[in-house]
């Protein structure tokens, strides 16, 4: 953008240092780690215009821990989560991301609400879980709708 001779506005630096933020949540680097999930919880709930950043970290060639937190950031968002971005939070439910990925996500989902049949047959297949945390969250997403 600033290549182009444009200026970045807060919402692009916002989209774009959320992005970085989960991305360092898994560096190698210790330090580099610690800091961008310290700064990532005291964040609070994301801007909206920050969804279309954050949405794509939420695949298959991500690590888990970025995948983690991006799903975090959208389930703060509540109801004010995009359904396309509730989509993907329900996809990291249904991988085979490890099984924090796959708590967070039931979470998340709790908080952003069940919109479609998808949805609700991911979080549904989640509380038949083996893992009674995840079987926890996701009969709280069912409860909370």
């Amino acid at each position: 953008m600033q290549l182009r001779g444009e200026v970045p506005t807060e919402a692009d630096r916002a989209r774009v240092d959320l992005a970085g933020l989960c991305r360092a949540s898994a560096d190698p680097d210790e330090t580099r780690r610690e800091q961008a999930v310290a700064t990532i919880e005291n964040l609070g709930t994301p801007q909206p215009e920050a969804v279309p950043v954050l949405t794509p970290l939420i695949g298959p060639d991500e690590p888990a821990d970025s995948v983690y937190w991006a799903v975090t950031l959208l389930g703060r968002l509540g109801d004010a989560c995009p359904d396309d971005a509730a989509e993907a939070v329900a996809s990291a439910l249904s991988k085979t991301y490890s099984m924090h990925v796959r708590q967070r996500a039931a979470w998340a989902l709790g908080k952003i609400g069940i919109r479609s049949d998808s949805i609700r047959e991911s979080v549904a297949a989640a509380a038949k879980a083996a893992d009674s945390r995840l079987a926890r969250l996701a009969e709280r997403a069912i409860d909370q709708g």
